[in-house]
């Protein structure tokens, strides 16, 4: 038979009001022809054989046979596709969602600053103020009637007037208080004092940490932005020349904190994203605006990247480069003239650790100053070889001075 050939002919098709929109299936099967029937039964007969039936049998075996097509290539690609997506949205919808790193650090900061935006650093608190605003519609309800009011009120009362009945304490025979009841009450005191106090201190200080992470990833942006400006250059307030104090904060033209400096007073970044929350005297916002240090070295929380000497790294350097660290305690104890710690943790988290800041943009937190590498972030290339060769990992102190090895020699202050 040929394929090209319609077997329904306009004057020998089967009847067409039996195969409209809505069919009714029981009147169309009662409204086939006498002929049409015939036509059926002599295609059951022949063994569903159309070439051994006759033209009307044959007609009849090409309508049911379009019943079990083969679907075209396109048509399996679309059931594919359609499938892939139907298991991509149940996988999405078991899957339960998480917050980004920045929502989840903003959250942090708006519980601890007492659920006040307006608290929460710099960094933060555009994201903070997000929280709050969605806080604010989860807890915003409709008006209450005046009698469920009265009478919630009324239950308040009766268990406050409960709460406040005296609770006995026993008594011995003289009517006296038990000494030891006193010993035991004060006892449970102290025990739970002595659990929950570092339990609460350990949650402070993780706050803290992540706080100061976020400032981190802060001024890696605003560092991103200033050498977008100025041609992949870090920032600088003077030409770098090696033989300055660079400890010296509060003389610009000397110190290395001027540098770390120019991020803020250029707008590319708040005072407060570069005042870490473990330093209780470091300057949130900005109040002279001619100022292009800080006062003194107390107030500087972050030790940035000696930027004196000859070579001096870039944004994009291929290699990785330690930018920002929080406070040296080397510096601070090297300042005062007192004998240095190499091994020594910043004091901004308790000496617990430090934050360090790459120039990837990633930020991790070390338990110690030493990177895996063996590089100390504290001290210069030079003054680590000396000390390798003294008993107790110490040494005298810097002399602010010192300017790093090289690119990948890591040393920041003050």
């Amino acid at each position: 038979m040929d394929s090209n050939h319609n077997p329904f002919s306009d004057d020998e098709a089967l009847n067409p009001s039996e195969f409209n929109d809505e069919p009714d299936y029981e009147e169309t099967a009662q409204s086939l022809s006498p002929e049409d029937r015939r036509a059926i039964d002599r295609l059951v007969d022949s063994g569903w054989s159309p070439d051994a039936a006759d033209s009307g049998a044959g007609k009849v075996a090409a309508l049911l046979g379009g019943l079990d097509g083969v679907a075209l290539p396109e048509d399996r690609t679309l059931a594919d596709v359609t499938m892939v997506r139907v298991a991509r949205r149940r996988e999405l919808e078991r899957r339960e969602p998480e917050l980004t790193p920045a929502d989840a650090d903003a959250l942090d900061a708006w519980v601890l600053a007492g659920f006040d935006p307006a608290k929460v650093p710099g960094s933060l608190k555009q994201r903070a103020a997000a929280h709050d605003r969605l806080a604010s519609m989860v807890t915003a309800g409709g008006s209450a009637p005046a009698m469920l009011i009265d009478q919630t009120l009324a239950r308040v009362r009766e268990v406050d007037e409960a709460s406040l009945e005296p609770i006995p304490i026993g008594r011995n025979r003289g009517g006296r208080v038990r000494f030891w009841d006193f010993v035991a009450v004060a006892a449970s005191l102290v025990i739970g004092a002595s659990v929950l106090w570092p339990v609460m201190n350990s949650v402070r200080e993780e706050s803290r940490q992540t706080i100061c992470a976020s400032n981190m990833r802060a001024s890696a942006f605003a560092m991103g932005s200033y050498a977008g400006a100025n041609r992949d250059a870090l920032p600088m307030a003077s030409a770098g020349l090696p033989g300055r104090l660079w400890w010296n904060v509060g003389r610009p033209e000397e110190s290395n904190s001027a540098n770390l400096f120019e991020l803020s007073r250029q707008d590319y970044v708040g005072l407060d994203s570069l005042a870490c929350p473990g330093n209780r005297v470091a300057p949130t916002r900005l109040t002279d605006p001619a100022a292009r240090d800080w006062r003194r070295l107390e107030e500087v929380s972050y030790s940035y990247r000696i930027m004196f000497g000859n070579d001096r790294p870039q944004w994009s350097s291929p290699s990785s480069v330690v930018l920002l660290a929080d406070r040296s305690p080397v510096v601070q104890r090297a300042v005062l003239g007192q004998p240095i710690h190499p091994m020594e943790n910043s004091h901004n988290h308790g000496r617990r650790g430090q934050n360090v800041l790459f120039n990837d943009g990633s930020v991790i937190w070390l338990e110690t100053p030493e990177l895996a590498n063996g590089d100390n972030i504290w001290l210069p290339r030079d003054i680590e070889i000396v000390i390798d060769h003294l008993t107790g990992r110490r040494a005298s102190p810097l002399n602010g001075f010192e300017t790093p090895a090289g690119v990948e020699d890591a040393f920041v202050g003050p």
